[in-house]
């Protein structure tokens, strides 16, 4: 699996996740709390629909939650190549 961490300069409290991706096809969001991105627990895992290559734009609702860090971990792809355009993350700090 490939996967990507996003810090944040002080621990935010997250209601939405937004992902603009191609061709991927699983995709699991962890999240952790502490100084340091060491100990991460799961917020979610999700299949995306394939788009035969095109933009797969998903919004994911969240239980608000509090976070330092986000780990995005693609788990599958629809094809030997798949990529993440954008991430956009909302909520208050």
């Amino acid at each position: 699996p490939q996967e990507f961490i996003i810090s944040f300069s002080s621990s935010v409290q997250i209601v939405k996740i937004k992902t603009v991706t191609v061709n991927v096809r699983k995709i699991m969001i962890e999240k952790c709390e502490s100084a340091q991105p060491n100990s991460f627990e799961k917020v979610l895992e999700t299949e995306y629909v394939e788009k035969n290559g095109l933009k797969q734009l998903e919004t994911h609702q969240v239980q608000k939650l509090s976070a330092r860090y986000l780990k995005f971990i693609i788990l599958s792809g629809w094809d030997d190549f798949c990529a993440v355009h954008r991430v956009e993350v909302y909520g208050d700090k």
